[in-house]
This record gives C-alpha cells, sequence and structure tokens, in this order.
C-alpha cells in the first residue's frame, strides 16, 4: 500500500517468515586428542535443535522526486532459544 504525500509517497513494508528444521536431530559426537597417548575418548552432545522459530521485519521508504528513496527496516529473530537479534537497516536510494 503506498501512501501518497505532498513531498512524495511513503512506501510502507512488512514481512514474517516461519522457519522449520526437519533434519539435524540432536546426537552424541565422540573424539579423541591426536597427542593423547591413552586416547582418552571424549563425548560431547549437541544441543538439541529449535525446530521452528521465526523473522519479522518492518520498513518504510519514501520515494522522493529525482529518484531519491531513504529507507528504514528493522528485522526481528525470534523463537529460538537463548537466541535473539534485531537488526536495523537504514540508507538512501539513488538512481542514476
Amino acid at each position: 500500500m503506498a501512501i501518497s504525500a505532498g513531498f512524495g509517497v511513503f512506501v510502507p513494508q512488512v514481512s514474517f517468515e516461519w522457519v522449520h528444521e526437519f533434519l539435524d536431530s540432536q546426537r552424541a559426537i565422540y573424539f579423541h586428542f591426536v597427542e593423547d597417548l591413552r586416547q582418552q575418548r571424549f563425548r560431547f552432545q549437541n544441543d538439541p535443535p529449535d525446530r521452528d522459530y521465526y523473522h519479522a521485519g518492518i520498513g518504510l521508504v519514501l520515494v522522493l522526486p529525482n529518484g531519491l528513496s531513504p529507507f528504514v527496516n528493522v528485522r526481528q529473530f525470534f523463537g529460538y532459544s537463548n537466541q535473539s537479534s534485531t537488526t536495523v537497516t537504514a540508507g538512501l536510494r539513488f538512481s542514476f
């Protein structure tokens, strides 16, 4: 949906993504150090995967005369245990 103003056109943007992991189950990994003469075996168990997580974003572009378009976008990653992130992008597009 574009919103017209006297000096330009505002173009809002919204995005949403659902990510589902089908593979990579939790597993145990066994290893030993190469220079260990006894070759003692160690066990490492990775974390179970988060099967479902999400990305959501919102942004705004202002289309100005003479090919100028300033923009700002905010993107959020959530639904993943012990992790989240927010990304903010701002810039200026121009045509030549």
